[in-house]
């Protein structure tokens, strides 16, 4: 609450921490004058509070989810995680010609939601920002939402006619999540990617490329092997064959 009488409004608090404790020995913080919506999390900053002028008047700060917070972790997360897990499903019972597919179908989808993503995003920037006091951080949201766009349109790209370099795949898709969430990070807090707290999909980016390098490991090994299970015949038809043109 703001507060009352005249030529008060200089003595306003316009920037402050709201902190809980249950012991009244470890302190967490639980409000401040300003938050930032990244990822999943809601990061409380030191950002100056939109303080009304009027004397008396109360000021609310709402850090719950916005609409936009909830498509991304439910309408877009949550089928993405499913679908995968169908993938490797498809992929274990016998049925691994219906994985390329199942691939391809679920990267389209994130396409689409993510265009919707970006659609909405720049909606809610363009009304909470008037034309003339845009900043850095204005845009930092949708132009995440795009890079995963484009990123998951490469995706689709890749395995629809370049299956053979298959674990590319996932080095593109956790290599593409790191830099566009470094990005999104950089603009909103002005410091690199943090594996925690607030690490969002960073873990999940690592553990894509690590699996590609077991995949792309695993290939190797297999490529050898088959060339070792060639070489003694390879070596017994030229001892014979040697023995025709000698």
């Amino acid at each position: 609450v703001t507060l009352r009488g005249g030529g008060t409004e200089a003595r306003d608090a316009v920037r402050f921490t709201l902190e809980g404790s249950d012991d009244k020995v470890t302190w967490t913080t639980v409000g401040s004058s300003a938050h930032v919506d990244y990822m999943a999390d809601v990061v409380f900053t030191d950002g100056v509070a939109d303080v009304p002028l009027e004397r008396g008047a109360p000021l609310a700060i709402d850090t719950s989810w916005s609409v936009t917070q909830i498509y991304y972790n439910l309408v877009i997360s949550v089928p993405l995680a499913v679908l995968c897990l169908v993938i490797v499903l498809l992929s274990q019972l016998g049925y691994a010609q219906y994985v390329k597919a199942s691939i391809i179908a679920t990267f389209s989808l994130q396409v689409l939601l993510h265009v919707i993503y970006t659609a909405l995003l720049l909606a809610e920037e363009f009304s909470g920002h008037p034309v003339g006091e845009h900043d850095d951080r204005s845009f930092a949201q949708s132009v995440y939402a795009l890079g995963c766009t484009v990123s998951a349109a490469i995706i689709v790209a890749l395995i629809t006619w370049y299956e053979e370099t298959f674990e590319l795949f996932f080095f593109f898709a956790g290599l593409s999540q790191i830099l566009v969430q470094g990005i999104l990070h950089h603009q909103l807090f002005g410091a690199t990617l943090p594996l925690e707290p607030q690490s969002g999909r960073a873990p999940a980016a690592i553990a894509w490329i690590g699996f590609g390098a077991v995949i792309a490991c695993n290939r190797i090994i297999v490529m050898r092997r088959a060339v070792a299970g060639v070489q003694p015949s390879r070596a017994a038809f030229d001892a014979a064959w040697a023995g025709v043109v000698g």
